[in-house]
């Protein structure tokens, strides 16, 4: 490692992210600062799936759409950082 090597702060490390986390897929960040309440991301390693067995499909498709719906304002760049950062 580089002498002087640090990790910087960001969108990854702050009290506000909100990640999604798949088995097979890339970590996804979401800003909750002054966000609406956060529905189900359809993450099954999270236990939020969009269609577990108890749901109907019309219930599923309804969280899947209202979830397009928040995450379409809130995703981030873990590299990113915005003035309202704050320590997790």
């Amino acid at each position: 490692m580089t002498k002087g090597y640090k990790l910087q702060n960001g969108c990854w490390n702050c009290g506000d992210v909100f990640v999604v986390e798949g088995y097979d897929v890339a970590d996804e960040f979401y800003c909750t600062s002054d966000a609406p309440t956060r529905p189900h991301c359809g993450s099954d390693l999270m236990n939020e799936c969009f269609f577990p067995r108890d749901k109907t499909t019309e219930e599923g498709f309804a969280e899947y759409e209202e979830w397009c719906e928040w995450e379409r304002n809130q995703q981030v760049s873990s590299c990113g950082i915005c003035p309202k950062w704050r320590k997790l």
